[in-house]
């Protein structure tokens, strides 16, 4: 591959995606001879004015022929998407969904697009964001349809469609075919008027429109009892009623034909599809056997399966005939059979021409290849089982699958494949290596690595191998998945050498492993306290990861960079790049839902939290939580939960700091041994010293078994000597020194404390870790005060007021209590820094909690105007859109877990949201909360 060609994959529509079946996006025309259905037509006119319309029934009740007549007859446009099997991947499916859309308003959802190829888009809940915002901003109606949804078996699409449903706006309506009902939850929606549904009894044939078909449109002699019989032994199935009509055509024996016909609908289905069959000529029966195999039939494609040049003449008879067979444009190019009359046919071919049925797959799979329709090709070289044939046709477009972020259908290939199939193959090899990393399945990257390094040797060691423009590039991208996988479990030297060897590999215009390697590197020299060198590589990586529109590597750099500027006491330029981290990137949409941003809210609210900004802090790190969970990023999850710790005992909800603490807890075991899950567990030992929680404190310090004990924490002396935790000198191995100060100052003890903060304040000024310096010089001021060396606590006090006033920091002195407002005091009495010691007295003064120890936290993302009516109870603050669903989910019964999945949240954040809607209620139950909101008239009263 090229240089050029590798930078055209990055780019543009692939091969897959201009690929698409535009029969798929067709209204299917009104079938000649329709039965008019006012009563229903009616119905679902009415329906398209709210946001759901449903009709659910078994195959052959009509469903899409009356969604045509429906849509026929109505002036609102309309994106019509027609799904099969192949529709179950999630990118593919949404790519339909955007340019079913685009049909109606051609640059509606282009961002959408944009994200959807990008190889970092993971979540589809960040591109149905920017899809409902536009469609918002629409001006006019839209109705959305999903014909034969059945076929959809994804849980991610499943959970991406009720999201959208969930937002839709109301100048949308979505109307879904299926055979099948939705897991989504529809008692709310029917509830809220949102709902309107057709089923298997409202589709049915009433004896008059039966009349109707049978002797109007079939042109059949039948008496009035005739009619009513079939009827009633169809019970009005349409597909039946059309099959027994097709096979007492030219019968003279009509009358012991009907009086024969019983039984349940599937006998009744496999003895008329039989009556049809055996009807037609030879001809056109092999022509629908062999034909069969295929989900959509045209002219050239029929030829090239049955081997024959007659397939125009037959499918205009089959047409002509009414014989299940439906057009999918206008123009009668494509064609499908009727569902259950395909089934039968496949059935009897397996019978039949058993050893025809591998051939006949063969075919078309090399047609569609031909035609450049690349996912049908493999699908039938696995239904041929020319697995061999399957595993080049995947190794053909595997790495455009993956840069449009297509895992679930290159994974899912993967594992039907034999791996020695997959080990001669270097792209199969490689790119499934990537899948599984990106998806976080660390156990089945290293058999895929392992293997394409095996394919690189040989082919170093080959002249003339089939991979020597390629071999350099290969092989760094190789070292990038090795390198994240050190990094992963926190082997900070191993990453180190395997990504500087990796960019030496590389040629210096590779937009694909480079961007990779050069955030693994950002972080890990952040790690090891080389800031200013973390900074330049993760502005690196930002650059080329845009230029390569890997916008999930883009957004996570910007967000560790946010980081380390906090590392350096930076606090107004973390804020700034976050907040363009959570704004845009240029031409690429809004990112703000992206789970690669839980590194820019965490860092924002780490910032607003330290100016003292709670409520801000609070969004955007219950954001953050949110979005980690959703890309399964343990580390940031559990940097978030124990801010979230800090938050909610600096609002006095001292139980849900706790509780916080806990969920903190249990993520290091998600985490496991790393050194990266060290600061964390540091940090959290430092909230519990600060609250004054000394036991759990000193048995969380005791657990730290991998750190060289410098305290005993029971006579609280120090061995000053050692400092770093694995002898590598990282930038928070102080942090257990410097908890293990804070407890031995709360246990009132002073012993060798000021000798280890001078050893720390020296590194720390020599390595311009502001950050460290300041909590440093904090602790330095405390200790010396509790030794009654005050002068020196003043000039400690003095320096630290003098780094940390310029960015503004609040809370880092707050937090320190009563201690500190005494030092501060005592700073203010004798005129020191006069600008800002009375700042913080003030702030001191307004910061005392006003909540009961026991109170949740105190959400206010999306106020509502859902408030109190009660005089004498009144809320503390109005709910939010998502608490009042929950309290409906409540009211529903549902257990934790279950409304979890109904809003598609982890338990733990619905677990949080819960602790918020109780605060603001004031309860402590689910009963109480219940009565509570009944009073308040936020639910309906309970009359049982």
């Amino acid at each position: 591959m090229s240089n050029s060609e590798w930078r055209d994959a990055t780019a543009g529509k692939s091969e897959i995606t201009a690929s698409l079946l535009s029969t798929k996006l067709h209204v299917p025309p009104t079938p000649h001879g329709l039965v008019p259905r006012p009563r229903l037509v009616r119905h679902l006119n009415g329906g398209l004015q709210g946001k759901l319309v449903l009709l659910s029934a078994p195959a052959g009740f009509g469903k899409t022929t009356l969604l045509s007549e429906v849509l026929d007859g109505i002036d609102c446009p309309v994106a019509w998407l027609s799904l099969d099997k192949g529709d179950n991947d999630p990118n593919l499916f949404w790519t339909y969904f955007v340019v079913a859309l685009q049909g109606i308003e051609p640059d509606l959802g282009e961002n959408s697009l944009t994200l959807l190829r990008s190889p970092d888009a993971q979540h589809i809940e960040s591109v149905l964001t920017v899809l409902i915002n536009q469609i918002a901003n629409l001006s006019h109606q839209l109705t959305i349809v999903l014909d034969d949804y059945h076929e959809i078996k994804n849980e991610e699409i499943h959970h991406g469609l009720a999201f959208l449903l969930e937002h839709l706006p109301p100048q949308a309506c979505l109307v879904v075919s299926s055979r099948v009902d939705f897991t989504f939850p529809l008692a709310r929606m029917r509830g809220r008027g949102q709902l309107i549904e057709l089923r298997a009894d409202d589709l049915r044939f009433t004896l008059a429109e039966t009349t109707s078909f049978l002797t109007e449109v079939m042109a059949l002699r039948l008496s009035d009892d005739e009619v009513a019989t079939l009827n009633n032994r169809t019970e009005g199935w349409i597909a039946s009623l059309r099959m027994a009509a097709v096979s007492m055509q030219g019968r003279e024996d009509i009358p012991d034909f009907i009086a024969a016909f019983s039984g349940t609908h599937r006998y009744i289905l496999d003895y008329l599809s039989q009556e049809v069959l055996n009807c037609q000529p030879p001809n056109v029966q092999s022509f629908l056997l062999e034909t069969s195999i295929l989900n959509r039939l045209s002219v050239p494609l029929c030829d090239a399966v049955t081997d024959r040049n007659d397939s125009r003449e037959i499918l205009e008879l089959l047409e002509a005939d009414n014989l299940f067979l439906s057009p999918l444009d206008n123009e009668c190019h494509w064609f499908r059979y009727h569902q259950l009359f395909a089934e039968l046919l496949r059935s009897q071919l397996g019978v039949s021409q058993t050893d025809h049925v591998a051939i006949l797959h063969r075919r078309a799979s090399e047609w569609f290849e031909k035609e450049g329709h690349m996912v049908e090709a493999i699908e039938h070289a696995f239904s041929a089982k020319d697995l061999e044939r399957a595993a080049d046709l995947i190794n053909a477009i595997v790495e455009t699958l993956v840069k449009e972020n297509k895992y679930s259908t290159l994974l899912g290939w993967l594992r039907r494949l034999p791996f020695e199939l997959i080990a001669d193959r270097l792209w199969l090899s490689f790119y499934g290596a990537y899948a599984y990393a990106t998806i976080g399945q660390l156990d089945a990257v290293e058999p895929y690595i392992i293997n394409a390094e095996k394919i690189l040797d040989r082919a170093g060691e080959t002249s003339g191998s089939e991979y020597p423009i390629d071999f350099a590039r290969i092989r760094g991208m190789v070292t990038a998945l090795r390198a994240r996988s050190a990094w992963d479990r926190g082997d900070i030297p191993g990453s180190l050498q395997l990504c500087t060897g990796g960019l030496k590999e590389l040629p210096p215009d590779d937009l694909h492993a480079r961007p990779l390697i050069k955030l693994v590197l950002g972080v890990t020299y952040w790690a090891k306290g080389e800031l200013n060198t973390a900074k330049q590589f993760l502005k690196e990586a930002e650059r080329d990861a845009r230029n390569g529109n890997h916008f999930q590597i883009a957004l996570s750099a910007l967000g560790c960079r946010a980081g380390v500027h906090i590392a350096q006491a930076q606090l107004h330029q973390a804020a700034r790049i976050c907040r363009d981290a959570l704004i845009s990137m240029p031409d690429s949409g809004t990112y703000s839902s992206f789970p690669a941003t839980c590194y820019a809210h965490v860092f924002l609210a780490d910032v607003l939290y330290q100016w003292n900004e709670l409520e801000r802090s609070m969004e955007h790190v219950m954001t953050g939580i949110e979005l980690g969970e959703q890309g399964g990023d343990a580390t940031i999850v559990q940097v978030g939960y124990t801010l979230l710790a800090e938050l909610n005992f600096a609002m006095g909800q001292n139980d849900a700091g706790m509780e916080a603490i806990r969920e903190a807890k249990a993520f290091k075991l998600r985490v496991g041994r790393s050194k990266l899950a060290l600061p964390t567990q540091v940090w959290l030992a430092r909230i519990l010293v600060i609250r004054g929680n000394l036991t759990e404190a000193a048995d969380l310090i005791d657990s730290w078994q991998d750190y060289p004990s410098t305290i005993d924490t029971k006579s609280a002396s120090f061995d000053a000597s050692k400092i770093s935790p694995y002898g590598e000198d990282l930038l928070w191995s102080s942090g257990p020194n410097l908890t293990k100060a804070r407890l031995s100052l709360a246990k009132g003890s002073t012993a060798g404390v000021p000798k280890l903060l001078a050893q720390l304040r020296q590194r720390a000024e020599e390595k311009q870790w502001i950050g460290e310096l300041i909590e440093i010089l904090i602790l330095q001021a405390l200790a010396f005060e509790a030794q009654h060396r005050t002068t020196e606590a003043m000039e400690a006090l003095e320096r630290v007021i003098g780094i940390a006033s310029p960015e503004g920091y609040i809370r880092i002195f707050l937090d320190e209590g009563e201690p500190m407002l005494r030092l501060l005091r005592l700073a203010e009495a004798k005129g020191t820094m006069p600008e800002y010691v009375p700042k913080l007295l003030s702030e001191f003064d307004s910061s005392i909690p006003t909540a009961s120890d026991h109170s949740p936290i105190v959400e206010s993302k999306h106020p509502t105007e859902a408030s109190s009516r009660d005089d004498h109870f009144p809320l503390v603050e109005p709910l939010t859109p998502r608490e009042m669903d929950l309290l409906c989910l409540i009211a529903d019964g549902l257990s934790n877990f279950e409304i979890a999945n109904s809003l598609y949240v982890s338990v733990n954040t619905v677990k949080v949201h819960t602790r918020n809607l109780y605060g603001k209620l004031n309860v402590r139950s689910r009963t109480q909360a219940l009565r509570r909101a009944r009073e308040l008239v936020l639910l309906p009263h309970d009359d049982r």
